[in-house]
């Protein structure tokens, strides 16, 4: 094996001995690429062959001994539909041949009319169109995935934004027309659920826009001494009427000494409100929910943040799902509204703080969400996060 030159395996499917033989001197001639041949007599020898061995091209005869035309092609494509296909042809067969390139073949070359430099180009061309067609489907299938994203997405919008507009125009309605009759505590239960739902609206939204801003790399974080407890309190003062609702028991288990960590407190709020938020909404009635920050058991630099919950819980084939993005599990669905975006929101700003959104959950068991951030220091303020953050998984 000569190190300086390009390696390429190739699989000849010829049942010809003279023209397999005249195929692998040519190729033998080639100063730029050592090419490693594979010669297979048969269309079910050659496929026993991909099985064993993946190959970089596959040079096919369109008559085979078990295998002849198209359907040769057929078969030698499903075998392996990811390895470029040249097909070998006679000068009665290049109408067959020509069809064989619009059934998915890179290109034809007729036998007896083939030279080292026409082979040697044949292969390079349709290895690079090969890769050229794979990087286009790669792309469609993005923008398919991401078109039919859209056109969920302002499903759940119009259907969540509707919801809550009409439960709001029903309280007010309701409130307009019996105000005279209906009694202060009446009053009071319609007013707190048209400020439920506006809250509800605002909070999605704003997750919107933030998951927007970092998807196109506009989420701009900026580090500075953040007292955590007070970044909680607003968070939950945020959620207050959520959580008094339900009745739900919210505890603290915080050090005596406040603590501040090294964060964006706008965005480190972000993270907060979406964690919290997810365990009321999760958390049945006058369950419980604990958020605490403890030592890190790996560096004592660092803090543990947690949000624990005793609500519906996550599978475990759910739990690396609802980070990826306007993804809801079954029970998630059933319980509440929303669009999935707050876990990945949290999850792409604590990377940014060089932190990972971790969760321990099993069904009906509850859930733990917790993450690491670093102890303030005055040495904090000579070494700075990015500036920025994105989500890779939309770019590429």
């Amino acid at each position: 094996m000569n190190p300086g030159k390009k390696q390429l395996h190739v699989l000849l499917v010829e049942d010809n001995p003279g023209d397999a033989r005249l195929i692998q001197e040519l190729l033998r001639e080639s100063n730029s690429t050592e090419f490693e041949i594979t010669h297979a007599m048969r269309l079910s020898e050659a496929i026993k062959e991909i099985s064993k061995r993946a190959a970089n091209i596959i040079l096919l005869d369109l008559k085979l001994p078990d295998g002849a035309g198209l359907s040769s092609v057929i078969q030698i494509q499903k075998a392996a539909p990811e390895v470029p296909l040249v097909v070998l042809t006679g000068l009665n067969d290049e109408e067959i041949a020509v069809r064989a390139v619009h059934q998915g073949a890179q290109d034809f070359l007729v036998k007896g009319h083939v030279d080292h430099n026409l082979l040697v180009r044949s292969i390079n061309y349709a290895l690079e169109r090969h890769q050229l067609l794979a990087r286009l489907n790669h792309r469609y299938k993005k923008e398919f995935e991401l078109s039919q994203l859209k056109t969920r997405l302002v499903s759940m919008l119009s259907h969540e934004f509707n919801n809550s507009l009409n439960v709001i125009q029903g309280a007010m309605i309701l409130l307009q027309e019996t105000e005279s009759k209906t009694t202060p505590e009446k009053k009071e239960y319609l007013y707190e659920m048209i400020k439920r739902n506006i809250q509800s609206l605002s909070n999605m939204s704003t997750n919107l826009l933030n998951m927007g801003r970092i998807e196109s790399g506009k989420f701009a974080i900026n580090p500075k001494k953040t007292e955590f407890g007070n970044i909680l309190k607003e968070s939950m003062d945020h959620l207050e009427i959520f959580s008094k609702n339900k009745g739900l028991d919210i505890s603290l288990n915080f050090p005596e000494t406040p603590v501040s960590v090294k964060a964006d407190p706008e965005a480190l709020a972000l993270v907060v409100t979406n964690l919290l938020s997810n365990a009321i909404k999760y958390t049945p009635d006058h369950g419980k929910i604990t958020i605490g920050i403890i030592p890190d058991s790996i560096n004592s630099n660092q803090v543990e943040i947690y949000f624990q919950d005793t609500g519906i819980g996550i599978a475990a084939e759910d739990r690396e799902k609802i980070f990826t993005g306007y993804y809801r599990t079954k029970n998630s669905k059933l319980t509440t509204m929303g669009f999935g975006v707050g876990l990945p929101l949290a999850k792409d700003i604590l990377e940014a703080h060089g932190s990972i959104l971790r969760v321990e959950s099993a069904p009906g068991k509850g859930s733990r969400f917790f993450f690491t951030l670093p102890v303030w220091n005055d040495k904090d303020l000579e070494n700075p996060f990015p500036s920025t953050t994105s989500r890779s998984s939309f770019e590429n």
